[in-house]
């Protein structure tokens, strides 16, 4: 009998066990999503890399707003009283990514609708009143990730970088000759440096140097069709 009852209580622990890790996480559903929107819009690696800091940034505050636990990253200010910390999330993430994909955002609509709804079902931890507030508090955070992040010098993009004609200067190489990509890049505000080039590197050794030409001659070396 004890030893009946013990594999009964195994069971039911294992039960529990699974069903809290069967809950959906919406912080990696959404960065899913996020990366589903990327590929769909066929997004270069870089702009991804500033696509997926807004969201992330909106989601952290809108949570951080609800339970103060961390100092945020932009929006310093609490969110209503009960605020749904799962709700904010979703709304974050949702916000921020049908402002930058707006030709998605029938997919979008979709998803957000879909893990709201999952929330909704647990009634034992989130209320009609608490989504509502949650999803109010994160749209204001993503609307307002949004405006900060719109003067940070990504667009407008500037003229075609096609570098310059003097010696050790960089320019388009063949076969397409293309300009150099995103030269924004360099000058936009970052998101925990103080400026663009708080940790820039030294630029590359003197043409005359011994260290240009050590390097010149190890390239050729490892490059050739022998080597």
């Amino acid at each position: 009998m004890k030893r009946k009852l013990e594999l009964w209580l195994a069971v039911v622990a294992l039960v529990i066990a699974m069903s809290s890790f069967a809950r959906a996480d919406v912080v990696t559903e959404w960065n899913q999503n996020a990366q589903q929107a990327l590929l769909t819009a066929k997004t270069s690696p870089v702009v991804s890399t500033r696509v997926l800091a807004i969201m992330h940034v909106a989601m952290f505050d809108a949570v951080n707003g609800i339970e103060r636990r961390y100092t945020p990253i932009h929006v310093d200010f609490d969110a209503p009283p009960g605020a749904s910390r799962r709700a904010a999330a979703i709304q974050a993430a949702y916000a921020t990514l049908v402002k930058l994909f707006p030709s998605q955002k029938s997919t979008l609509d979709a998803q957000r609708d879909a893990s709201l709804n999952s929330i909704a079902s647990e009634e034992a931890v989130e209320n009609s009143q608490s989504i509502a507030r949650g999803i109010e508090w994160g749209q204001q955070v993503g609307d307002d990730i949004l405006a900060w992040r719109s003067t940070d010098g990504f667009t407008p993009p500037p003229p075609p970088f096609f570098g310059g004609t003097d010696v050790g200067q960089w320019r388009p190489t063949p076969p397409r000759f293309l300009p150099g990509a995103l030269p924004q890049w360099a000058h936009m505000t970052p998101w925990a440096m103080s400026s663009p080039d708080q940790f820039r590197p030294l630029g590359p050794p003197a043409l005359t140097s011994d260290q240009y030409a050590a390097d010149v001659n190890e390239v050729k070396e490892i490059g050739s069709n022998s080597s």
